[in-house]
């Protein structure tokens, strides 16, 4: 009889102590979804450059030097190699300092820095620019390739980019070039973001996730757009760019945040840079042919 009780009394406890978690769980959620729920966010224009850098893709912003660089295609005639294409340098401050700081190129688009090299896509190849002396110091040719686009590096100093028309991802390590992905799952890639071991891979309306030690694939982020641009603004969120127009926080298993839609301005949103420490955007307009800078602001 004793231990009937004794048995009765420990099946009780636990069930109480099931609920207690239970319902702590479920408090915890509460809290979360309601701390979400009060975030807002607004951007403010800060500057804009003159609309002078004919069909500017691309944007990276030089932490060590605190400069801009924003890569220009040179007309809006995707994938000719007319040698109308360029990069220009600018301040934080949005002055065009050398509008032809390097010229004479094709269509060039991503953009990464390694060390003193500014590494760059320009259709078929990788170009690597020494920074200090403004020439174009050593090109890698990809066989096949049809339409190089964006590019990112990791802290080793591995070049990752994207063929978006042949749907492959490679990596340049040591001047060797590697195929790391041909997957079916690789529909139109585009922008890059190196992070924490992982490569994020934007695709058209999809961003995802890839081992680049194995090449294997997983979703990471639905319903995006366009991936155009990938820069992170925080722990577990990123700022994406929709070519069309369109601006989002993005979140594995949340709803994206709208930060800007300049779709009705007919201004796109190419591949966008990152001041992290500001909190500020840059973002080439493509076809409107300017860098806007905006600054975010989230309150609670």
């Amino acid at each position: 009889m004793k231990r009937a009780i004794l048995f009765m009394i420990l099946f009780l406890s636990a069930i109480l102590y099931n609920c207690s978690m239970k319902q702590k769980e479920h408090h915890n959620t509460i809290r979360e979804q309601q701390k979400e729920s009060i975030s807002t966010f607004s951007v403010k224009l800060l500057w804009s450059t003159p609309p002078i850098l004919s069909t500017p893709e691309s944007v990276i912003f030089d932490s060590r030097k605190d400069y801009i660089y924003v890569a220009s295609m040179g007309g809006n005639n995707p994938g000719e190699k007319d040698r109308d294409g360029f990069i220009s340098k600018l301040s934080l401050q949005g002055e065009i300092l050398e509008l032809h700081w390097i010229d004479k190129l094709n269509d060039p688009k991503g953009m990464g820095i390694v060390g003193s090299y500014l590494y760059v896509t320009d259709i078929t190849e990788i170009l690597k620019i020494d920074i200090a002396e403004k020439k174009v110091i050593e090109r890698f040719p990809i066989e096949g390739a049809k339409f190089l686009n964006d590019i990112d590096v990791d802290s080793q100093g591995t070049i990752y980019f994207t063929d978006m028309r042949d749907n492959k991802v490679y990596a340049l390590q040591n001047d060797a070039i590697k195929l790391l992905s041909d997957s079916k799952e690789l529909e139109s890639p585009n922008g890059l973001y190196f992070d924490n071991g992982r490569l994020l891979i934007g695709c058209s309306g999809y961003m995802l996730a890839m081992n680049p030690e194995t090449g294997s694939l997983t979703r990471f982020v639905e319903n995006t757009g366009g991936v155009d641009g990938i820069k992170k603004y925080d722990t577990n969120r990123y700022l994406i760019t929709d070519w069309s127009g369109m601006t989002h926080i993005v979140q594995p298993g949340k709803s994206k945040i709208l930060l800007l839609d300049t779709k009705a301005q007919n201004i796109n949103a190419a591949d966008l840079g990152y001041i992290p420490q500001k909190r500020v955007m840059l973002i080439p307009t493509f076809s409107d042919n300017r860098v806007m800078a905006y600054k975010i602001a989230e309150t609670r």
